[in-house]
Order: C-alpha cells, then sequence, then structure tokens
C-alpha cells in the first residue's frame, strides 16, 4: 500500500484531525511497516528515547510524544519495552519511568520479567527474582535479589502496582549479637543467607552504625530527611554511592 502517498490525500481533504481517523492511522502499520503508537516524535519527551524508535520525518499522526500519554493508554506495552533486553536504557531513565508508573497506578497485569539493578548493572530478570528497597538500611542486603531503582516514598505504590516484593517482607531485623550502637565492623545476613559486611542496620528501635557513613544514613533516615545522607556524610567524611541516589525523591 501507498501509506505516504494515502497519508498525504488525508491531509489534503482535512481528514487527519478527525479523531477516529487518527485512532485507525495510529494502530496500523502506515509508518514503513510499522504502527505510529510504535514510534516517538523527534524531539519528543526524553523519557521516551529507547523505548520508542524514532518515527520518520514528517510522520505526526499517532505517534508518542510523552510519557505520560503512554501512561493513560497502554502502560502494559511500556512494562513489555522495559523488559526488552534489546532497548538500551539509563539508570536514571528507568528510575524516573518507574516513579511515574507509581504515581500513574495503572490497571495492569503485574510483568513476568522487570529491569533492574543486579550485579552493577541495569539486566532484565524474573520478576520474582526482584524487589523493591522500602527501608535505606536494607539496601547492602538485598543480595541475590535484583533491585528496582525507584525513589523510597514511592516504593510501596510501585511494589504493589507490579506485585514484587518489599525488602522489608524479604528481609528480617538485622541478627547483630550486641546491643551497642557504634560498632567497628557489622556483619548481617543478605536476603539469601550470606553474611554481608554494612554500615548501617536497624534492629528495632536502635541504629547500629559504622564511621561516618553509618551515622549519615542513620541520622537522615531518622530525621525524616533521607536526602539529606549526602551532606551529612560530607560533614563526616564522604559521598554516597549511586545505588543509594535511586531512593532519593524525583
Amino acid at each position: 500500500a501507498d501509506w505516504p502517498g494515502a497519508l498525504a490525500l488525508l491531509g489534503a481533504q482535512d481528514l487527519l484531525r478527525l479523531p477516529y481517523v487518527r485512532w485507525w492511522l495510529a494502530a496500523h502499520p502506515v509508518a514503513a511497516g510499522q504502527r505510529p503508537r510504535d514510534l516517538r516524535l523527534t524531539g519528543s519527551d526524553p523519557l521516551l528515547v529507547g523505548l520508542y524508535d524514532e518515527a520518520p520525518a514528517g510522520l505526526l499522526v499517532g505517534v508518542r510524544t510523552s510519557l505520560d500519554e503512554v501512561l493513560t493508554d497502554d502502560a502494559a506495552g511500556l512494562l513489555d519495552r522495559l523488559a526488552d533486553p534489546a532497548r538500551v536504557l539509563t539508570r536514571p531513565q528507568v528510575r524516573a519511568v518507574h516513579a511515574r508508573l507509581a504515581l500513574a497506578d495503572p490497571d495492569i497485569d503485574p510483568p513476568e520479567l522487570v529491569r533492574a539493578f543486579l550485579d552493577g548493572r541495569l539486566q532484565v530478570v524474573p520478576a520474582e527474582d526482584a524487589i523493591v528497597v522500602d527501608r535505606p538500611d536494607l539496601l547492602a542486603r538485598a543480595a541475590p535479589y535484583a533491585v528496582l531503582p525507584v525513589p523510597l516514598h514511592l516504593a510501596v505504590a510501585l511494589a504493589e502496582l507490579l506485585d514484587l516484593a518489599l525488602a522489608s517482607e524479604v528481609l528480617a531485623d538485622a541478627d547483630l549479637d550486641s546491643a551497642v550502637r557504634q560498632h567497628a565492623a557489622l556483619e548481617v545476613n543478605d536476603a539469601g543467607g550470606e553474611r554481608v559486611e554494612v554500615s548501617w542496620a536497624i534492629v528495632g528501635d536502635t541504629d547500629h552504625v559504622v564511621g561516618a557513613a553509618g551515622r549519615a544514613r542513620a541520622q537522615a533516615w531518622r530525621a525524616g530527611d533521607w536526602g539529606s545522607r549526602h551532606a551529612r556524610e560530607l560533614a563526616l567524611r564522604g559521598l554516597a554511592d549511586d545505588a543509594e541516589s535511586d531512593l532519593d525523591s524525583v
């Protein structure tokens, strides 16, 4: 079919403005064998880059322009794209998309695959092998689970939406032998039962900490200002890593 010619004819007759015509064209392979709804407009929402291929020049009808639009009419398709290992996505992008998903709370079936951090890099993993961190002291103990990057205040909403386990559901309180708040070293069990060294763990109402890193995180969490931990630790010794930054507000 001569779709470029057909689109030009529809445009000349001022039919492209009709909602039904636009809906029909968006859902059919009129763009070099692809559906416009599977493509994005050049210069559109940066969060769509990598998730949707760029539309041919001049194609405007039915193509994606914003993540909000996708969340409104095809959130399930968005989850499929997030879980497509062939698509190259960035850490901030995945974190932002997860945050927007949690806020939108669309009516979707839980995915079988998710994109999460495992062994220091973004990977596509089975949903049952991933968790959402809802308490910052549990981040260091998440292994062997993969961790979905999302701000802490949206952790519960995202876990419920995607039917994923929360870190606090998987991990019990740290099994410490001492009630001393300050420690020279601190080891607890991770989700797989392996011993892991951490700088902070909560047991009941007590924060067990090691050095400046542990103190800064415990203080920030107890103050209800998790984002302040960088400044607190900087004042004491140094900075935090990227994985913890995924838990900050967007």
